[in-house]
């Protein structure tokens, strides 16, 4: 038994580690260190363009519910417009930083390393995880 767990943690150990590192500087999105869009981080409020261009691809509002300060964020949620694909969701699955939104977009295949957004990856995250919580949907 012992030689099965040696072999099984020798196999794990030689497998790669593929963690994406997503950094937002100045005006930029960076993937692996690659510039990949610009953005714009406006009072609640992120805007995520095509690199180099003013093409409006993703804008996130959070809505707090008119809820400011600590515990009570539990009615605050995002609305998300994917502006390019004239789609929308609004979700409780929101992220106090927006490093953070731009990481779970990117894991969910939304925005691609070749600064794009994948479509059916788009509708697939709408699907899973899209409420309405205004009551507007």
């Amino acid at each position: 038994m012992n030689k099965f767990a040696l072999l099984i943690t020798a196999f794990l150990i030689t497998l790669p580690i593929s963690a994406q590192k997503i950094e937002l500087k100045k005006d930029v999105i960076l993937i692996d260190g690659k510039d990949t869009f610009n953005f714009k981080d406006k009072s609640g409020e992120l805007t995520i363009y095509k690199l180099n261009t003013k093409e409006e691809i993703v804008f996130i509002r959070h809505n707090d519910n008119g809820t400011i300060g600590y515990k009570m964020y539990d009615d605050d949620y995002n609305v998300i417009n994917f502006v390019s694909l004239k789609l929308k969701m609004e979700t409780k699955k929101w992220h106090a930083r927006w490093k953070n939104t731009v990481l779970w977009l990117y894991e969910n295949g939304v925005l691609t390393k070749d600064g794009e957004i994948d479509a059916e990856k788009t509708a697939i995250l709408i699907d899973k995880y899209s409420e309405n919580l205004s009551g507007k949907n």
